[in-house]
């Protein structure tokens, strides 16, 4: 017996429902790859709105700077309120002292003792005091002023200021921010101007000293660092100038106390620090070189032969 044959109806509802099916499918596959052009435009705009890795590393490279520099101000800032409530302090005992009822007697009993030992309390109006103070609180521009002021006094400063600034908290940062940037200035600045001599005088000075105070071998990272930045300019300085072989002995010997009390950069060639040390009266300069454990190290046995 032959199956019953299918109606037309039924055949026609047949095909509505697979041409339906089709469309559906259709309309799915459409949605899918429009999902994923979206996706893969949008994989192309990050891509291109994302910055390049020199970029990025160039921008780490400021904030790394401007941190460091934070750090190293934040640093210098915390020794001078540490100075300074140390002073307080120091000071608050001996009003303590005075105001009990034998405090008279405890403080003269104090002054008997210091002239027996030979340590005399400094007046006010003691320069020794002035200066001591200047250097336990940290006072780089006080410091420069103090010098500039007693530039008459020579002897005086070479004798005193090498054993001021080991009152310090630390020389190394207490000397290099009292020299400033005075280096950057063209020579021509220096040729009128006897306020603006006597700055770098003193500046110039105030690097001596430290050489001659031995503490050069004990430099923090941190200025080391700053000086690095500084040493690099100031030779760039002297090279737009007509080359370090041109400059003039002050500025020759300014950068070569700079290096001989922060270190050398390793950008410095060997001509370069002969340069310096030629220009620089070496001769009158020998016995101040001698003291930098820097150079000392980096040219044993040399300096006196230049």
């Amino acid at each position: 017996m032959s199956p019953p044959n299918p109606s037309p109806t039924s055949v026609k509802e047949g095909e509505e429902e697979e041409e339906v099916e089709k469309q559906e499918e259709k309309k799915q596959v459409e949605k899918k790859e429009a999902a994923e052009g979206k996706q893969e435009n949008k994989v192309e705009k990050s891509q291109a709105s994302a910055p390049s890795p020199i970029l990025l590393i160039r921008h780490f490279s400021d904030l790394s700077a401007a941190l460091s520099e934070f750090v190293r101000q934040w640093d210098g800032l915390q020794h001078f309120l540490d100075c300074i409530g140390a002073s307080i302090d120091a000071r608050s005992k001996e009003l303590e002292v005075l105001q009990t009822p034998d405090g008279e007697k405890v403080a003269a009993v104090a002054v008997k003792e210091e002239a027996k030992s030979g340590q005399e309390k400094p007046s006010l109006d003691d320069p020794r005091a002035e200066l001591h103070s200047i250097c336990e609180t940290m006072g780089s521009r006080l410091l420069r002023k103090f010098v500039t002021t007693h530039l008459s006094e020579l002897d005086w400063l070479r004798r005193e200021v090498p054993t001021a600034l080991r009152r310090a908290p630390s020389p190394a940062r207490l000397v290099f921010d009292s020299i400033g940037r005075f280096y950057l200035q063209g020579s021509k600045a220096y040729e009128r101007n006897p306020t603006v001599i006597a700055g770098r005088r003193a500046c110039i000075l105030i690097l001596e000293f430290y050489v001659l105070s031995g503490l050069p071998s004990e430099v923090e990272s941190s200025v080391k660092q700053d000086a690095t930045v500084a040493a690099l300019a100031w030779r760039s300085r002297l090279v737009a100038e007509g080359g370090v072989k041109s400059a003039t002995a002050v500025d020759a010997l300014g950068l070569a106390l700079f290096v001989a009390s922060f270190g050398i950069p390793n950008d410095f060639a060997c001509d370069v620090m002969y340069d310096l040390l030629r220009l620089s009266n070496l001769k009158k300069k020998a016995d101040v070189f001698q003291q930098s454990p820097i150079l000392r190290e980096k040219i044993p046995g040399k300096i006196c032969i230049f």
